[in-house]
């Protein structure tokens, strides 16, 4: 019985290791720079502790360890997007290497304008 499950539990991990790999195959669209930012981001993520700490000094209290993962997911995809819009103006602006700060404060101005709820209540 317990062989069993453990064969089981090792297609069910060679599984999610083929479904990690696959979306890279599935995007033969995209260059190779493009597809080594898509990898590092599949790896990264926000430390749980700091964002638990964050949230502690902004709201005064404790909160859901799901609540975490959720503001963390929605925080990386923010930076993501931030990041993309800062390659864009580093190519309008005809810039070559690694991101400056002037890349990453205009892509900021940019999705302020362009993302709904970007501005906070007192402006």
């Amino acid at each position: 019985m317990r062989e069993e499950e453990e064969d089981q539990r090792e297609s069910e991990s060679e599984g999610s290791y083929e479904e990690i790999k696959q979306p890279a195959q599935e995007m033969p669209n995209l260059s190779e720079d493009e597809l080594a930012r898509y990898g590092t981001y599949r790896t990264t993520g926000f430390n749980k502790g700091g964002v638990r700490k964050l949230v502690l000094q902004t709201l005064n209290q404790t909160c859901n360890p799901n609540f975490v993962i959720v503001l963390s997911a929605i925080g990386k995809a923010f930076v993501s997007e931030l990041i993309e819009e800062a390659k864009e103006v580093q190519e309008e602006w005809g810039d070559a290497g690694d991101l400056l700060p002037s890349h990453v404060h205009e892509g900021y101005r940019r999705l302020y304008h362009k993302m709904p709820n970007m501005s906070s209540p007192g402006r």
